[in-house]
């Protein structure tokens, strides 16, 4: 699969950066789950509706230079400035629908909790 670079944004992503949101609050942790751990179970949990790629880009552009694990293990981070960064995504995302004039399924409506089993 690979991730389209323009265009409507995917209606996945937006669910997806939404559990990672979710996700991030009641488990991040920056030494045992991290960012990444967040939008992985995210993107695992929703039956991975788009590339890692295009997840991992989407967030990306949301923190100052790209270095998710510069948040992550910034001093003081907490799992509210990690869900934050979510929601910045998501943002962006939503201004690029805006932009091209598409709609994004499922982007009003609310993502329910699933951190997923085991861990």
């Amino acid at each position: 699969m690979t991730a389209s670079r323009v265009g409507a944004p995917d209606p996945g992503l937006v669910e997806v950066l939404a559990g990672a949101r979710t996700i991030a609050l009641n488990f991040w942790n920056a030494d045992e789950f991290d960012i990444y751990d967040c939008l992985r179970r995210s993107w695992y949990v929703r039956e991975m509706p788009i590339a890692l790629a295009a997840v991992l880009r989407a967030t990306r552009r949301a923190v100052p230079g790209g270095d998710l694990y510069a948040v992550n293990d910034a001093e003081g981070c907490t799992a509210e400035r990690i869900a934050e960064v979510f929601n910045v995504a998501i943002a962006k995302v939503l201004q690029a629908q805006r932009k091209s004039g598409t709609q994004v399924a499922g982007a009003a409506k609310s993502v329910p909790f699933t951190g997923g089993g085991g861990r």
